[in-house]
């Protein structure tokens, strides 16, 4: 089962139904919290929502759900951004025209926090067992591995298992 959506399953009564979404390859969710936050308060906010992996909805993720959100202002994560004006610290905000703007930090706006999930890693190995066998069997192996899309994690190693001597090659690749 997909890792967001299990989140979501098991923290499903902390959230408001009407306030979450999720994109269609179910890899990320935005959560709009209610009320209106100022910009270090929306980002409490987000960092308190179950499973501790939520923080303010940044560009490329508003982007992607912008049609699900509401008309409104939305404070957006981006501390390049973030700079002194005076004696004001302002953040950017997206307006509900689609403007990046400047606000004070202490002006109350919509808060939507992001989630993504995490790539999935599948991992394999080639062993040799030292006493017999084709000495290219190994090689064999590892060339197979690498031709079907798999990278060597970290070197050739030899280990001892039982009294018999091994040399073994791990690797990993993207899950699909």
């Amino acid at each position: 089962m997909n890792d967001l959506l299990e989140l979501l399953s098991l923290f499903g009564g902390e959230f408001a139904e009407e306030n979450l979404h999720v994109n269609e390859s179910e890899t990320s969710a935005i959560y709009q919290v209610d009320g209106l936050w100022n910009y270090m308060m929306c980002q409490s906010k987000c960092s308190e929502l179950p499973s501790g992996k939520w923080r303010m909805i940044d560009m490329q993720t508003l982007s992607e759900f912008r049609s699900q959100l509401p008309t409104a202002n939305v404070w957006l994560s981006n501390e390049e951004l973030i700079h002194v004006d005076g004696s004001a610290i302002k953040a950017p905000y997206i307006a509900w025209s689609g403007q990046l703007m400047m606000l004070g930090t202490g002006y109350s706006e919509t808060c939507v926090c992001e989630t993504h999930e995490r790539p999935k890693v599948e991992y394999t190995y080639c062993r040799k067992y030292d006493e017999g066998g084709d000495p290219t069997t190994f090689a064999t192996c590892a060339q197979e591995k690498v031709e079907d899309g798999w990278y060597p994690l970290g070197g050739i190693s030899s280990y001892r298992q039982n009294g018999n001597d091994y040399i073994g090659q791990a690797f990993w690749r993207w899950a699909e």
